[in-house]
């Protein structure tokens, strides 16, 4: 799991890093951006969005897989990621529902990445947020972010029909 983990986190700074462009994740914007490995030919299908914070929401379809990463997007929340435990606790809710607590892995940073977290038990999460009316709360190492659910369905959507 923590080579996929190490995967997803890698694709996410290439799909933060061209947001400014139409449907890919941007601030405050749900997007979505293929991409396709030139050796394997493997498509990553990445859905997601940042706050105006910092903190990254995306799921991704990966070698048959879906999942959820959560990633600092300024050096502020970048210090707050960075530990030495393998795991770290993850809540978030949709709307007024009730919270979720939920461990999910850390994944380290390698050169040129930050540390992230992910999971690849993010169906109901992901769920959720289609169902959503109003907002997702996400909270992680401290730092809070609150997002947009605003274009969630159809951008998940198109992550988790990619894992089909």
């Amino acid at each position: 799991m923590k080579k996929w983990a190490a995967v997803v986190a890698g694709g996410v700074v290439l799909a933060l890093a061209s947001s400014a462009q139409g449907a890919e994740p941007g601030v405050d914007q749900w997007g979505v951006v293929t991409k396709t490995d030139p050796i394997t030919d493997d498509e990553r299908v990445t859905a997601g969005v940042v706050e105006s914070g910092g903190l990254g929401v995306l799921f991704q379809c990966s070698q048959g897989r879906f999942g959820a990463v959560l990633i600092p997007n300024t050096p502020r929340l970048e210090i707050e990621f960075i530990t030495m435990e393998p795991t770290t606790t993850v809540e978030w809710r949709v709307d007024d529902d009730p919270a979720h607590e939920e461990t999910w892995n850390t994944v380290s940073g390698g050169a040129g990445s930050s540390y992230a977290v992910a999971t690849l038990k993010s169906q109901e999460m992901a769920e959720a947020i289609k169902s959503a009316k109003d907002r997702l709360v996400v909270r992680v190492h401290g730092a809070t972010g609150t997002f947009t659910v605003e274009g969630a369905r159809e951008h998940i959507s198109k992550a988790q029909a990619s894992c089909s």
